[in-house]
């Protein structure tokens, strides 16, 4: 472990990887904010982004859909939508409550982790997209899984 960390070569695969991993973030996180509603911060040094997706909540209807489901079925619009993100529109996100429930409420926030190739994470971002814009599909997903969008 000791010449890895003191070899001349360790600092430039880092800076290669540091490189690699700003260059990534730069690009999906532009990518995300041309999204109709969605907008995403540029995270100083993780390799997690957080969009907020208040507008396509909106867009979809999902605050509402959300509050009209029975109270025991109940979780969050960005539960839902992650749920139906991923079963109709193959693409895994996690929803802001997923990592405490202090300070959620009423928020409506994505996680998504660029840890993966660029090409695998632009087809993502184009089926993050399509989900967004899927009014007809979220509502036959809620039609045909209600058991997905319980707490």
């Amino acid at each position: 472990a000791r010449v890895a960390l003191e070899s001349p070569l360790s600092e430039q695969a880092v800076k290669k990887m540091v490189e690699t991993f700003e260059s990534r973030r730069n690009l999906i996180c532009q990518q995300i904010n041309e999204i109709p509603g969605i907008s995403c911060q540029k995270p100083g040094g993780a390799f997690y982004l957080f969009p907020n997706i208040s507008g396509i909540c909106e867009n979809l209807g999902l605050i509402e859909k959300h509050d009209s489901l029975p109270l025991e079925k109940q979780s969050s619009p960005t539960n839902i939508f992650q749920m139906f993100a991923l079963y109709e529109h193959q693409i895994a996100v996690l929803d802001r409550k997923s990592f405490g429930k202090i300070g959620a409420d009423g928020k409506h926030f994505l996680r998504i982790s660029i840890a993966a190739e660029q090409s695998v994470l632009e087809k993502g971002i184009l089926r993050l997209k399509n989900a967004g814009e899927d009014l007809s599909g979220l509502d036959r997903f809620l039609k045909e899984r209600p058991d997905l969008t319980s707490a």
